[in-house]
């Protein structure tokens, strides 16, 4: 299975709003267009993100689907793929931090 194909199995598996938010926010972020983004590129070296860059992206999820996304994991994050499956691990539907706070 070549890297394309993988990325779309994994992008069909995944709620498509959290992948959608995820693309567009990095894009408007990044300053590209959703189109451009490929969801299995390393952050760091093919878009250049900076920490800043990295907590401004979670901070926005964060407030846009209600997840809670622990400070060691956001350090973990190397593609837009990873930040999906955070999105899905620490997400409200998935018992994730904020999922029944008070």
């Amino acid at each position: 299975m070549d890297g394309k194909q993988a990325q779309v199995e994994r992008e069909e598996t995944a709620t498509p709003r959290i992948v959608s938010e995820v693309r567009t926010r990095f894009a408007h972020i990044m300053e590209l267009e959703a189109e451009e983004i490929d969801m299995d590129a390393r952050l760091d070296d093919h878009y250049g993100v900076t920490s800043m860059k990295s907590m401004r992206l979670v901070s926005e999820l964060e407030i846009e689907l209600g997840v809670d996304i622990p400070e060691e994991e956001i350090e973990k994050m190397a593609t837009l793929n990873d930040v999906v499956r955070l999105c899905e691990t620490y997400g409200p539907q998935s018992g994730g931090a904020k999922a029944g706070g008070s």
